[in-house]
């Protein structure tokens, strides 16, 4: 085998006179022979390559001529970070794999940074147990401060993160793994400052620390008194809230190498979930790793969760201290510049809520039974001591709240018998701005003997309630949420350069208006377009409304930095869970590009917040409403002068989604010619089609209960047929099966996804170890044998709340039977490719673990209902055709030959969409929006990133079919692909149609040329109707002629076939498959879960939509699927002006023929007991999008 011995040679590292150049090591021993640590850890490159989180997005770019995957020449392209499309792209290739001296060297393409590096990595032996893992980083540059900047970063960083990845890899292959997830009562940002200090090891039990190594990022730390370990803090990620540390002495955890990894998630601003992961060597270490992180889960718990309260002792009357009050009074009193019902809302609680207002409290618990009400105690936790209160008085009209201390509950060495009570007050005052405000007073009335001083006491209370004032201050600009910004790069910034150093060295200082602290970004050197890809957080209160951003040019003779040009963002347009790219203009000119994601934490608004967001949405809402009304009088005036007006309209975008650049769809007609309104009689059969589906909804409760009493946890999905509609029992049966999956993707509702798979470059690395049938992925290949789907669109579209989608890569391969048919099976899949690392479900998986198995391809099937309804259906058929319908109509004359061809053809389309846009994607209730994963606004995104690549040309049948590695004879090997087989028929039979009509119309191609009218309807049609391409595949999308009968028959045919057979290929089948939701899920509440273990089948229930999305799916689904009456079968030349005559004799035998060889098929496929398919049946093709 290639690469088996020593191979390839990496040439030393060049350097010029003015070069820096920079050698940096990184060493790790490990607990294994030599040998064994290659094998496991870089024998196989590619699963060394998989197992670094932090190449993401990885490929093969390059296979070695004669070689193999892995051998010396391969190439590898990969992403320093996930989600950004403009983020550098690395490039590296194998130059080196020894295995006598077990080294492996790579060597990355130069890039603005460095000339030249080289990454070699060896294994050394030590002795037979003990091994020694090198990694040496070597790099060229050209500046001083590359290397300067660089050397820390790869040191102190890269290396340790890397090197620890890899030893993950080969622990969780060799040794074992251990996960546990817990909540603890402290917010994240308080316990992450603790877990990320290296000096502190309070949450680690009974630990103290020795010592700390700072440079090196390594403490010492000393276990029950008497057993010392060495830490390394490998990863401390404060963006990311991931702690990654190794520990290598068996001594203090049971195994020679543990490392544990730390992931901190906010459930909310006072509760932390805590992910721990461990990875160890060797796999004996199992119980003692699993015994070790639950003391550490328990101890965590113990220290910051809900304490146990202490015992009740008898509490002095009220009166008993009351009567006594101002023999020692303490009063503290505050002003907050917020109106007093705010600021009483906030603090009148008594129970855990108001804990973030004490200071020192560690927690804070109502009382058994925990009622809010007055009488109610609470208790109070400290670090030495504890202490109850009981609630005395709460008068929520004078805002005034009395609570009493109750005895015996503080630390006996410190109060002997002593109480005290409390009475807070709160008065709204004219500000000095005339705004108002609140006084806040605290008066305390101690009685009793303690063991200190009065003025003692009477000084802490004096601190205390001052923090208390202080903290209301802070909460009243109380954290709402977080805003995390992608800071990507910079281009055509003003030139601030001298003659001494023309290039610039920018940075970029960001500020929210209501902070204290800016946030300031790496200095990118020597750089007019600087590239940063750094991210950052800021936390946002109910003040916050504006996103600074200003650029600065780094002086480093001392002089002040030079301000390069500034902008902003107002943070009020941003949705919660919606990630939006945006290039913000600089005032000096150029622009930024950023990533922003605003996360808001659920917790009620306040009645501020609740106003502004009022507003807002009132404002949006108007706007729609006055567009909608200008649009329905448009209609209105139509009808009222039965007129036929043809003019194009674009887009306009969301108010609520201003950034969304939806004029770049294409264009629609404006209002709704007469002609266009529906017939009665389609009208009719429509209601009577939506009163069928509600008759079969009688009773539908106890369908449903019958079904869960036979313990059918399925039942709510099969409960919606009966005898009026039969339930889809084929599809109930097999929807489960691998094989009915892949049948789906050639005989279901979204036939035009799969491709032939002709390079690696395609494939995501972790997949390309897969085999079928003991062929290997190249050799499938090869054979041609091999099939993939992406779904990588997906990546670009924010998730919503509650709702979950993935961007999965899937590859198929043609099985070969015995008989020497073959048939399309799983090979292998990911959810989410970006992260190499992440999970490869097989059919294998599938055996220990079927019910995640079926989730992950319920996923997949959800990630292809998002593709099917908003690009597959919506855009490239009803959308992309419209603009056709209107230049047509607008410039042909209504006795053109070519309008009247086309007339049958336009049936009902404008109608349809303007249904459509007004329900599925309407701007003020969209159907879709609750419907689907993406909402609608990301259905929208979807379309405007797939339009951008439109070219009208390149989408007909024959070419999307080529250039997805398919042919017209079937060559390809892939059966049963009758999407393909009856699709192309037609396409023929179509295009047989159109050239004779075209022939009778035209004698020359001068005279195609030569017509005024048809060179106006492409010229509307590409330049205002925004149809790239048309009519002949212009690269740049730009309008030409139609210069010959040959480019016109091609756009006949393409924009028929397209309105009658590939919509009737993609819509009719949504009943069929998409009625029983299960099998096409189009919205998932819940994720892959990242447990060990299967799911249960209860648990893929509760992910799919309840019974309002459901019946909205299959109410939909039902509707759409009406059967039309005007089918191609039925097109005669009195449709078509009377014109084409002998054309339509031929088109109908023609048809007729087809129509049968399909019926006689499906015959034949239903007495074996397989699906049929009829989509493509020219008798049930209707001839326009009419649905």
């Amino acid at each position: 085998m290639a690469g088996k011995h020593h191979t390839g040679t990496p040439q030393a590292l060049q350097m010029e006179d003015q070069d820096f150049m920079s050698e940096i090591f990184y060493r790790q021993t490990v607990p294994m022979s030599a040998d064994a640590f290659w094998s496991a850890a870089l024998k196989d490159p590619i699963a060394f390559m998989t197992c670094n989180e932090a190449m993401e997005d990885l490929r093969i770019t390059n296979v070695p001529p004669g070689g193999l995957v892995g051998d010396v020449g391969t190439g590898f392209s990969f992403y320093t970070d996930v989600g950004d499309e403009d983020k550098h792209e690395v490039e590296t290739t194998i130059v080196e794999k020894d295995e006598g001296q077990r080294r492996l060297t790579f060597e990355n393409v130069p890039s603005f940074q460095f000339k030249k590096v080289q990454v070699s990595l060896q294994v050394i032996e030590v002795d037979q147990d003990t091994a020694m893992y090198v990694v040496k980083f070597s790099y060229v540059s050209t500046k001083e401060k590359i290397k300067k900047r660089n050397d820390p970063v790869v040191r102190d960083r890269s290396l340790p993160v890397f090197v620890h990845n890899v030893m993950d890899m080969v622990a969780r292959k060799n040794g074992g793994q251990h996960q546990v997830e817990f909540d603890i009562n402290c917010g994240t940002e308080t316990f992450w400052r603790i877990l990320s200090n290296i000096h502190d090891v309070s949450w680690l039990q009974n630990t103290t620390l020795v010592k700390v190594d700072e440079k090196s990022r390594k403490r010492t730390i000393e276990v029950q008194g008497n057993k010392q370990a060495e830490e390394e803090l490998v990863l401390v990620d404060h963006d990311d809230h991931t702690f990654i540390s190794v520990i290598q002495d068996a001594n203090v955890t049971g195994v020679q190498y543990l490392r544990t990894q730390i992931v901190l998630e906010a459930v909310n601003p006072y509760v932390t979930r805590l992910k721990y992961r461990s990875s160890f060597l060797p796999e004996t270490g199992q119980e003692s790793v699993k015994r070790l992180m639950d003391v550490r889960a328990t101890f965590l718990k113990g220290k910051y969760g809900i304490q146990e309260p202490q015992s009740l002792t008898r509490a002095p009357t009220f009166d008993e201290v009351w009567n006594r009050r101002g023999k020692h009074t303490v009063t503290v009193s505050g002003t907050i510049s917020e109106p007093v019902e705010e600021v009483w809302e906030a603090f009148r609680p008594f129970g855990p809520e108001s804990m973030q207002f004490w200071p020192q409290i560690k927690s804070l618990v109502l009382d058994p039974p925990g009622k809010d009400e007055v009488g109610g105690v609470r208790t109070l936790v400290f670090d030495t001591t504890s202490r109850r209160e009981r609630l005395e008085e709460r008068d929520d009209i004078k805002h005034v709240m009395v609570y009493s201390l109750l005895p015996g509950t503080m630390h006996p060495n410190i109060f002997k018998t002593y109480s005290e009570v409390t009475m807070v007050t709160m008065e709204e005052v004219p500000g000095p701005d005339g705004i108002y405000e609140t006084v806040v007073k605290f008066e305390c009335f101690l009685d009793g003997k303690p063991r200190y001083p009065l003025n003692i006491e009477k000084e802490a209370r004096n601190t205390l309630y001052a923090g208390v004032i202080k903290n209301l201050r802070k909460y009243m600009k109380v954290e709402v949420g977080k805003l995390k910004v992608t800071l990507q790069k910079a281009i055509n910034l003003k030139h601030v350069g001298t003659e001494d150093d023309p290039c610039p060295d920018p940075y970029v200082v960001m500020l929210v208006n209501d902070a204290a602290k800016a946030e300031v970004s790496n200095v990118c050197s020597d750089m007019q377009k600087p590239v940063w890809n750094q991210k950052f957080v800021f936390p946002l209160t109910n003040t916050s409304q504006t996103l600074y951003f200003t650029i600065m040019d780094k002086n480093y003779d001392g002089s002040p930095d030079t301000v390069m040009g500034t902008t902003e963002v107002d943070i009020s347009t941003l949705q919660s869970g919606e990630e939006r790219q945006m290039d913000l203009p600089v005032d000096e000119g150029g622009a930024l590009k950023v990533t922003l994601m605003m996360v808001m934490f659920d917790k009620p608004l306040t009645p501020q917040q609740q106003v502004v967001n009022f507003k807002k949405t009132w404002n949006n809402l108007l706007g729609e409403l006055q567009m909608l009304a200008a649009e329905l009088e448009q209609v209105l005036q139509n009808f009222a002068v039965g007129g036929n007006i043809y003019e194009m309209a674009i887009y306009e975008r969301l108010k609520a989604n201003p950034h969304l650049p939806l004029e770049k769809l294409p264009g629609f007609a404006v209002g709704l010619p007469v002609e266009q309104f529906p017939h009665a009689d389609k009208v009719a059969r429509a209601v009577g089609r939506l009163m069928t589906f509600v008759s079969q909804q009688a009773g539908i409760l106890l369908r449903q209960k019958a079904e869960l009493q036979k313990g059918n946890q399925w039942g709510l999905y099969e409960s919606f047929f009966g005898q009026i509609l039969p339930a889809p029992e084929k599809i109930i049966a097999t929807w489960r099966d691998d094989g009915e999956f892949t049948r789906q993707y050639i005989q279901g509702m979204n036939p035009v996804m799969l491709r032939v798979c002709q390079s690696v470059k395609e494939i995501p690395i972790a997949l390309l170890g897969l085999k079928g049938q003991g062929k290997t992925v190249s050799e499938l290949m090869d054979e041609r044998r091999l099939f993939i789907v992406d779904y990588n669109i997906l990546r670009e579209i924010p998730q919503q709340a509650g709702k979950y989608f993935y961007a999965p890569t899937l590859l198929m391969y043609r099985e070969i039977l015995e008989d020497g048919k073959s048939r399309l099976r799983i090979l292998g899949f990911q959810l989410d490719t970006r992260k190499a690392c992440n999970q490869v479900y097989t059919p294998e998986y599938g055996k220990t673990h079927p019910n995640k198995y079926l989730f992950a391809k319920m996923h997949v099937t959800c990630a292809d209902a998002q593709y099917h309804n908003f690009v597959s259906h919506l855009l490239l058929t009803h959308l992309a055709m419209e603009p056709i319908v209107v230049a047509a109509n607008h410039y042909l004359s209504t006795d053109h030959p070519i309008l009247c061809l086309l007339k049958p053809h336009f049936k009902d389309t404008i109608a349809i969409n303007f249904l459509a846009r007004h329900t599925l994607i309407s701007r003020i209730l969209p159907v879709t929006d609750p419907e689907f994963s993406v909402g609608t606004g990301g259905g929208l995104m979807m379309c405007v990133m797939r339009w951008s690549k439109y070219n009208f040309k390149e989408e007909s049948f024959p070419e999307q079919l080529k250039k997805r590695g398919f042919a017209e004879d079937g060559s390809d090997g892939l059966e049963d692909y009758y999407y393909r087989d009856d699709g192309m028929k037609l396409w023929n039979i179509l295009k047989k149609y159109v050239t004779t009509a075209v022939d009778e119309s035209y004698k020359t191609d001068q005279d195609v040329e030569a017509d005024k009218e048809l060179q106006a309807f492409a010229q509307m049609t590409c330049k205002e109707g925004h149809v790239h391409g048309f009519p002949d595949g212009q690269a740049d999308g730009s309008p030409t002629d139609i210069t010959d009968k040959g480019m016109l028959v091609e756009v006949l045919t393409n924009t028929i076939f397209t309105m009658t057979a590939q919509h009737a290929a993609i819509n009719f089948p949504q009943w069929d498959y998409g009625g029983y939701l299960p099998n096409r899920p189009e919205m998932l509440t819940k994720p892959m879960p990242d447990t060990e273990g299967d799911m249960t089948e209860k648990e893929l229930v509760e992910a799919l939509p309840g019974p309002f999305p459901t019946t909205l799916q299959i109410l939909l689904k039902y509707a759409l699927s009406m059967p039309s009456l005007t089918t191609l079968t039925k097109l005669t030349s009195e449709q078509t002006g009377n014109k084409f005559g002998e054309a339509h004799a031929v088109l109908q035998f023609d048809l007729k023929e087809q129509s049968d060889l399909i019926k006689e098929r499906n015959k034949q496929l239903a007495e074996e007991g397989k699906f049929t398919y009829s989509y493509l049946d020219p008798e049930h093709v209707p001839m326009s999008i009419d649905i």
